[in-house]
């Protein structure tokens, strides 16, 4: 988590080693992750608001969203109803 230096809006920010990218040639994945999360709009999707890099590493700057992933949620339900996943769908 970040905090923006003006507004104070906390921001998800995610971390990726380049060496890391580049050891397991994974640069496709991640070119193709950032091209998709860059066209998502979605409530239920986290939205992506920027891309930074240094020498080391490449970061993904992401709204932060409180209570998690979708994955929590279903390990904290465990099967959803019909009901709940449309909601989650729709």
């Amino acid at each position: 988590m970040a905090p923006h230096k003006n507004s104070g809006t906390i921001y998800a920010v995610k971390i990726i080693s380049k060496h890391k990218v580049l050891q397991t040639q994974q640069q496709e994945h991640l070119f193709n992750e950032i091209k998709y999360m860059s066209k998502m709009n979605h409530n239920f999707i986290c939205q992506m608001r920027g891309v930074a890099q240094d020498n080391r590493n490449l970061y993904i700057l992401m709204d932060y969203l409180q209570h998690g992933e979708l994955l929590n949620v279903l390990k904290a339900v465990g099967r959803m109803t019909s009901t709940l996943a449309r909601f989650y769908c729709a």
